[in-house]
C-alpha cells in the first residue's frame, strides 16, 4: 500500500491556496481536498509495517505545531515541474518531522532519504522556469496550528492521485524540541 504521513490543510487554508492556484501558470491543479504538507513519504509498504507504524504513532507525544507559509517555489526535473507554497521550517515542525522519522524507522520502514523541504504542492506538470507571481501579487496565505498528523493512503490513477485517511494522530503532548 502506498502511504505517507501528512498535515491536512484546514478548509480556510485550502481555499486561500486555491485562490493562489488561479494566479499561477498552466499546469494540473491539485484539488483542494488533496492539499497537504507531507511529513514522511513511506512509498509502498506491506500492511504489517503500517500496522507497526500505527502502534508507534499511537504513543507519539508531540505538541501542536504552527504551519506558516513563506511564498511560492518551484521544483523541476525529478519532481516533474511542481509549483508549491513553501512552508517555514520552524523548530516545532522540524521536531515533529524528526519524531515521525524515528517512529517510521522503529516500525521497520526505511524513510525517504531526500532532504525535508516543507511545502504544499499546488500545480504539477509546469514547464521548468515558469514565471511565478511576486509576493505582492498573491493573496495572503493564513498560517494555522496543526493539531494532528494523518496517515494517508495514496492510489495513483490517470486523473491523479486519490487519497484516503487510514488513521489520525492528535498532537496534544509537550513540545519535542
Amino acid at each position: 500500500m502506498r502511504a505517507f504521513l501528512a498535515i491536512e490543510m484546514p478548509a480556510e487554508v485550502a481555499d486561500a491556496l486555491c485562490r493562489v492556484q488561479a494566479l499561477l501558470p498552466a499546469g494540473r491543479r491539485v484539488p483542494a481536498e488533496n492539499l497537504h504538507l507531507t511529513l514522511a513519504f513511506l512509498d509502498e509498504q506491506p500492511v504489517h509495517r503500517l500496522e507497526a507504524l500505527d502502534a508507534e504513532l499511537q504513543t507519539l507525544r508531540a505538541a501542536p505545531c504552527m504551519v506558516a507559509f513563506d511564498g511560492l517555489g518551484q521544483f523541476t526535473a525529478a519532481r516533474q515541474g511542481l509549483i508549491h507554497a513553501a512552508v517555514r521550517a520552524g523548530p516545532d515542525l522540524l521536531a515533529l518531522h524528526g519524531a515521525l522519522g524515528r517512529a517510521v524507522r522503529r516500525a521497520g520502514i526505511r524513510p525517504d532519504r531526500t532532504r525535508f523541504h516543507p511545502h504544499v504542492t499546488l500545480l504539477r506538470g509546469v514547464a521548468p522556469g515558469a514565471a511565478l507571481p511576486g509576493p505582492d501579487a498573491l493573496p495572503p496565505l493564513p498560517g494555522f496550528c496543526a493539531g494532528e498528523v494523518t496517515l494517508m493512503r495514496s492510489q495513483l490513477h490517470r486523473q491523479g492521485a486519490r487519497y484516503a485517511v487510514l488513521a489520525r494522530y492528535p498532537l496534544a503532548g509537550s513540545p519535542l524540541g
